[in-house]
């Protein structure tokens, strides 16, 4: 899913969205940011030779097996894993050990959060910020202080 455009520099990950924000887990997990951070996790592992990618039973993860993931995520969201076996051809592999796999995700969040995150909202003309109480806190606190320093 396709949502703005983002960027990795060193450890900072830039968005920039102009017309909205992931707002539900499916959106999240189609998005291409989310791929993006997946694949660089797993890259970090692979330096690593991380015993973490034995969920996949392999040290070479291909393509085709981080979609298997991200599939596995998106059912995850809506079934207990044991189901997600029967409907997500290749899971199996990944929950065969789900002591592993909490550890495998636990890393990708850490990792997730040892970015420093900027989001750069281009709202002109968008109800984005309506939608995103930080802005609109931001806009009316600049006309209070704007009010106030030209009284």
């Amino acid at each position: 899913m396709k949502i703005g455009t983002f960027e990795f520099l060193g450890n900072k990950i830039i968005f920039r969205i102009q017309k909205r924000i992931c707002e539900t887990p499916e959106e999240l997990l189609a998005s291409e940011i989310f791929k993006a951070v997946i694949r660089r996790g797993i890259d970090e592992l692979r330096k690593r030779n991380s015993l973490l990618l034995g969920v996949f039973n392999q040290p070479e993860v291909s393509d085709k097996e981080i979609e298997t993931l991200l599939k596995t995520f998106e059912f995850l969201t809506k079934m207990p894993g044991k189901l997600v076996k029967n409907v997500v051809p290749g899971s199996e592999i990944l929950l065969r050990d789900p002591e592993l796999f909490n550890d495998f995700v636990e890393f990708l969040y850490n990792y997730w959060r040892s970015f420093d995150r900027f989001v750069l909202c281009d709202s002109t003309g968008d109800d984005l910020d309506q939608r995103v109480p930080n802005i609109q806190f931001h806009d009316r606190a600049h006309h209070a202080f704007d009010s106030q320093r030209l009284s």
